[in-house]
């Protein structure tokens, strides 16, 4: 799927691929035991599906 935007980088299409690697330099990292907290909770656990609605950039919401 290409995304374009004619106001956003001169109508050419997004490629997120090229950029990930940069994004994932600058991006925040979360401790472990954050997510032995969810597990523990019964959230985000294998087999369940979860539905990230509007938070930015894949940032897990608080």
């Amino acid at each position: 799927m290409e995304i374009k935007k004619a106001e956003i980088d001169k109508g050419q299409a997004f490629d997120f691929g090229r950029t990930s690697e940069i994004y994932a330099q600058y991006h925040d990292i979360y401790p472990e035991c954050m997510f032995q907290k969810l597990a523990e909770l019964g959230l985000g656990v294998e087999g369940q599906k979860n539905l990230d609605l509007g938070t930015g950039a894949a940032e897990i919401p608080e």
